[in-house]
């Protein structure tokens, strides 16, 4: 007699800001979608991320009740053997004891999405937060993505940060004129830098688990200025780009990709930025010719249920 548990297979991607898990059938159609707030243990604490996890969960989970569930979690902030344990223990404590799961760093599972077919592969996340992460058959390399402080070159926090200091250099006189300091004061209804400062401390000092959030929000300014070809932004941006590129040879090296043909796959908002891509892109080709650019824009969530179905 055939058996009537179904299989469905949950596909998470958990960001630095929100979080989207998918639940599938067996034929791949969507049974339920949820987006939910960020579940980064280290930007806002374990039990912030457990509560968050309840309520990305909850609606997804009473559509796989008396069902076999296979899951994977894609999560920014997966970096270390401590990490995993933390991440493995939070999941644990709100999935269903007879599911299957597994906790990977957010980047897997964008790789996977981005460039599922791929032999060689490398996936650059350039969103709130920025890393480079490749895989060959054999082995793994990442760099960069070292969360905020250690190394988040090339992410929407560093933008948003060099653009608030290249207002406040503008108007104190250390740096060249820019209107990103009029951006940055339109942005925050302040009538002057002076009146800014200490109201961006304040904003800080009264929500400090959303610092890098709030910081990236300023980093979209510099769209603007770039379409009025300012000079600080489009040096801001060439820094941001220069770093991606560094971000990338560093794996490639590590992978022996210099020669070889490999699949670069992109995600993350920055890559909207006026001229970012297309620059970045223009950098890459040059260095590594053999390299095909992913086009693909299936979601990191999509990518965690290609390797749900992967579990036993």
């Amino acid at each position: 007699m055939e058996s009537s548990i179904k299989k469905f297979y949950l596909g998470v991607e958990g960001g630095a800001t929100k979080s989207t898990a998918i639940l599938v059938d067996e034929n791949d159609k969507i049974l339920a979608k949820h987006v939910g707030k960020s579940i980064n243990y280290l930007a806002i604490g374990e039990r912030k991320v457990k509560a968050n996890l309840k309520d990305l969960l909850r609606p997804i989970l009473k559509k796989a009740e008396g069902n076999g569930l296979y899951a994977v979690f894609g999560l920014a902030g997966l970096n270390t053997p401590k990490d995993d344990v933390i991440y493995k223990k939070l999941v644990k404590s709100v999935m269903p004891h007879q599911a299957i799961f597994d906790v990977l760093n957010d980047a897997e599972i964008a790789l996977e999405a981005r460039c599922p077919d791929a032999k060689n592969r490398i996936l650059v996340i350039a969103g709130t937060g920025a890393s480079v992460y490749g895989k060959n058959r054999k082995t793994d390399a990442k760099t960069t993505g070292w969360d905020f402080i250690l190394g988040e070159e090339g992410s929407g926090y560093e933008l948003g940060l060099k653009t608030m200091k290249a207002a406040v250099q503008s108007w104190d006189g250390r740096g060249p004129k820019t209107i990103l300091q009029r951006l940055v004061l339109k942005k925050t209804g302040s009538k002057s830098m002076q009146d800014f400062m200490p109201t961006f401390y304040e904003t800080l000092n009264k929500d400090m688990k959303n610092m890098k959030e709030f910081i990236a929000s300023f980093a979209p300014l510099m769209d603007e200025a770039i379409q009025q070809n300012d000079a600080v932004a489009l040096n801001i941006r060439k820094e941001a780009i220069g770093e991606l590129v560094r971000g990338v040879v560093a794996v490639a090296g590590r992978l022996n990709f210099k020669k070889e043909c490999f699949c670069l796959g992109r995600i993350g908002s920055i890559w909207k930025m006026p001229g970012f891509k297309d620059q970045f892109q223009k950098e890459i080709k040059r260095q590594f010719p053999k390299v095909c650019f992913s086009e693909n824009t299936d979601s990191g969530a999509w990518g965690a249920i290609i390797l749900a179905k992967k579990l036993k």
